[in-house]
């Protein structure tokens, strides 16, 4: 029997077994995906690392990006921040692009839009890759086991532990099981932890688009700073690429519009960001059905303007 059992192998995952390493514990990984070495670069869920393999764009801001603060704390969300920015440098990080969000003086008598203060970790795709191939490497050199292309779709209560099943028929058997699907939780999986009163009673999906204007257009807020986020209401900028460029990105078989920084393919003219907008959803399948009929790939750009 396991100690542990981690379902997936993103980067929430990856992250608690670097917690894990070195406690001398049993443990075992499912992941639905490949390994490292195997991963399709237009993938980019699924597989060992997960998103951690896209453009590594790490903002360090409590009040930024998800809800954990108001979970557990601003002191602590802080720590584990400041945790992750140490983590990534140990595996290679300490070559990644490092700015702090621009402040502008414009914005400070302004009481609906306003900067957000954020320190921010860039990778980029390539250094990204590199993180986690470093990653991958000290988690099989201690021992750990991974089981990639099994998918996990049951899971049973014993009267010590768990039995946990895959769609190949394997059944393995831990005293811990730690889940870290993401977002794309297999529909079977998902009816089963039903059963366990495991389920989400809202789920938030941040949909919105990809602006590209030209590289001046925000100048008076920017200065010489390569990115400003502003937030008004709900609404906020995200993932700003000065001199960057608009590519398509293809993830469960969805067609977007994304950024990708100069540093990857040449600097341009141009500036790009996102603005994203919160959409609340009764489950994680309604907004997967959301997400699908938006983003269904047709290879293409649905509109630019």
């Amino acid at each position: 029997m396991y100690d542990y059992i981690l379902i997936g192998a993103g980067v929430s995952s990856v992250f608690a077994l670097l917690r894990l390493q070195n406690t001398a514990k049993r443990i075992l990984v499912l992941e639905a995906g490949p390994d490292f070495n195997q991963r399709d670069p237009q993938d980019l869920y699924q597989g060992f690392g997960g998103l951690g393999l896209a453009e590594g764009k790490y903002n360090f801001a409590p009040d930024f990006g998800g809800a954990l603060a108001a979970k557990i704390g601003v002191g602590p969300t802080q720590a584990l921040l400041a945790k992750v920015a140490q983590t990534l440098d140990t595996f290679g990080g300490q070559h990644a692009l490092r700015y702090v969000a621009a402040r502008p003086a414009q914005l400070r008598h302004q009481r609906d839009l306003v900067s957000v203060a954020c320190t921010t970790q860039h990778l980029g795709t390539h250094l990204s890759r590199t993180v986690f191939g470093n990653m991958y490497q000290a988690l099989k050199a201690s021992q750990i086991e991974f089981r990639f292309q099994q998918k996990v779709q049951q899971i049973t209560p014993l009267a010590q532990g768990f039995a946990v099943r895959t769609a190949l028929g394997d059944t393995y058997r831990g005293q811990q099981v730690i889940l870290a699907t993401g977002v794309a939780v297999d529909p079977v999986l998902a009816a089963n932890l039903r059963t366990l009163s495991i389920f989400s009673t809202q789920t938030r999906v941040d949909v919105g688009c990809r602006i590209e204007t030209q590289g001046t257009a925000l100048d008076v807020l920017l200065g010489t700073d390569p990115e400003v986020k502003l937030r008004w209401g709900e609404r906020y900028t995200y993932c700003m690429n000065k001199h960057g460029r608009v590519v398509l990105k293809r993830q469960h078989n969805w067609a977007m519009a994304d950024g990708q920084n100069y540093r990857e393919n040449g600097a341009t003219s141009n500036l790009n960001f996102t603005l994203f907008q919160p959409h609340y959803f009764a489950s994680s399948s309604a907004a997967q059905a959301y997400l699908t009929a938006l983003f269904q790939d047709r290879s293409t750009v649905i509109g630019q303007r």
